[in-house]
């Protein structure tokens, strides 16, 4: 994450109180979803069903960090305030509508599976990981290839000639 960059309030996480505790709980961060719960708690690393998390705090923003290899990744940064509903509904809208958003131009699938792994598609690739190892990595070369990779790899059939993505996306047999 470029840190120069200053990114659209569009992610959305919960946070809860219980037992006199906070706890951060994220499922909406793709590839790099949390898996288990972290405690809100700066500058500790906490361990996950997959990579090691932490929250670290920089000129008054606040970023979600997951450990691949040897190195801290920010996963997406916040300042901690509350998000009114008017601005929840306005992020959803821009990311789902508007035709630079990175959901309306790209290809994505995720999912967290058991002993650290994960797989995902980003727009013409899959790939299979533990953490910052790559475990194998597949370009998805014709629309009828990306449905074999869905329905074998993520369980995920849909009707022979589903398409995906907008008009004169690779994933589209038609306009």
């Amino acid at each position: 994450m470029d840190r120069e960059f200053t990114p659209a309030r569009t992610h959305l996480f919960v946070k809860v109180l219980l037992d006199g505790q906070e706890w951060l709980l994220d499922a909406g961060a793709g590839g790099m979803s949390l898996t288990s719960p972290i405690r809100f708690i700066v500058g500790e690393e906490q361990e996950t069903r997959h990579e090691p998390r932490k929250i670290i705090r920089e000129n008054g923003v606040m970023y979600q960090q997951a450990l691949m290899g040897d190195e801290w990744v920010d996963v997406f940064e916040f300042t901690g305030e509350h998000m009114p509903v008017i601005d929840r509904e306005v992020g959803n809208w821009w990311t789902s509508t508007n035709p630079r958003s990175k959901f309306k131009n790209g290809l994505f699938c995720a999912l967290a599976k058991p002993k650290g792994e994960r797989i995902g598609i980003l727009n013409d690739t899959f790939t299979h990981r533990r953490g910052a190892e790559v475990l194998r990595r597949e370009t998805i070369r014709s629309l009828d290839n990306l449905h074999e990779i869905l329905r074998r790899e993520f369980n995920l059939h849909y009707p022979d000639g589903t398409e995906f993505g907008a008009a004169g996306s690779p994933w589209r047999d038609g306009p």
